[in-house]
């Protein structure tokens, strides 16, 4: 599939409509969804370290960068929960609704940029979406339907005149509006860490030309029994592996033991590469919502910085707020570009 390139407006909701960008409309009912409302609240309080992706029905005809409305259907408050742009091509995983009997469906990740909770606030309702664009179906059908250009336009306007009546209320809680002034609890430090496998090769290249050369010659690198979240719920304890290859530079991949299914689960795979001692005070812990990964926060000689710490889950009871220990920090980068001659490290 080709990318196309856009020249995307800045997501923010309400940024106005790009005749570059496609808008596509996604389904959730709730009843019968994968997320539940319960993880909907929790996605809506961890809206800025959340991960978040959703099935695509006319998936040939989507492209990173283009726009999405996820649209409440079926019983209760019915209408748009959540907006934002595709942050992926189109790829495939296993399909959420195991009834179906389909074993892979097409997904896209997704950058949101506004979230709320239909039983506490007020949303875009399914009737005025109907009043204002009547010739499509806003109360069933495929997630993932391509609208067209007019369409896209009269839900570009009615989202914004939405957004003037709404703007105070967001809370962070019931309700996330990410203006450009919105202060953005984890943004500066998840973006430094990139996204994992990709600060050195693009994700599916890893998985369709690597994944099995690396199960086949990696070596365990440790084991640990932990709680861990999985959807906002907290499990019970599971044991957990880590395989690593290489060396000075190599990978690692974090494996969940489920002996209900008798079988593995991947749950991560990053960059783990040999780096330099540090010894460092530790001043934060933010957690994935795992529990299995975190950015740890850190002092050493007055200077404050933040590291993925790839050791996480095997060391966890190590990284306490106040503790100071060495750690070996390393870097790796996808992209370099030529610095200034004046530039000073």
């Amino acid at each position: 599939m080709s990318k196309r390139k856009l020249n995307v407006l800045p997501n923010f909701p309400g940024s106005g409509y790009n005749p570059e960008q496609q808008t596509f409309i996604l389904m959730w009912n709730p009843a019968i969804s994968s997320v539940t409302m319960e993880y909907h609240q929790y996605c809506i309080e961890n809206f800025d370290t959340e991960h978040f992706d959703w099935s695509v029905y006319e998936w040939e005809k989507a492209h990173e960068g283009d726009r999405f409305y996820l649209v409440r259907v079926g019983d209760g408050v019915t209408g748009i929960v959540m907006s934002g742009i595709f942050s992926s091509e189109p790829y495939i995983a296993e399909d959420w609704n195991e009834k179906r009997g389909s074993k892979q469906i097409h997904y896209m990740d997704m950058e949101l940029n506004y979230i709320v909770n239909p039983e506490t606030m007020p949303i875009i309702t399914t009737a005025q979406l109907q009043d204002a664009i009547p010739d499509f179906d806003w109360e069933k059908g495929h997630s993932g339907i391509l609208l067209t250009k007019k369409q896209a336009q009269k839900v570009e306007r009615l989202f914004k005149q939405y957004l003037t009546e709404v703007m105070d209320k967001s809370d962070d809680k019931n309700m996330v509006i990410d203006t450009q002034d919105r202060p953005h609890r984890f943004k500066r430090y998840l973006d430094s860490q990139g996204d994992h496998i990709e600060t050195i090769m693009p994700v599916n290249d890893f998985i369709n030309n690597h994944l099995e050369y690396f199960l086949k010659h990696a070596k365990l690198y440790g084991e640990s029994s932990c709680l861990f979240n999985y959807y906002g719920i907290e499990e019970a304890e599971s044991d957990f592996l880590a395989l690593r290859y290489g060396s000075e530079m190599g990978m690692l991949a974090i494996i969940r033991s489920d002996a209900n299914k008798d079988a593995n689960e991947m749950m991560s795979f990053y960059p783990m590469h040999r780096g330099t001692a540090h010894y460092v005070k530790i001043t934060e812990i933010r957690e994935f919502k795992s529990r299995l990964e975190a950015v740890v926060c850190a002092e050493n000689e007055g200077q404050s910085f933040a590291f993925f710490a790839t050791d996480y889950f095997l060391n966890r009871d190590k990284y306490n707020c106040g503790k100071e220990l060495y750690v070996e920090l390393s870097a790796s980068a996808y992209t370099l570009y030529e610095g200034e001659p004046e530039t000073v490290f």
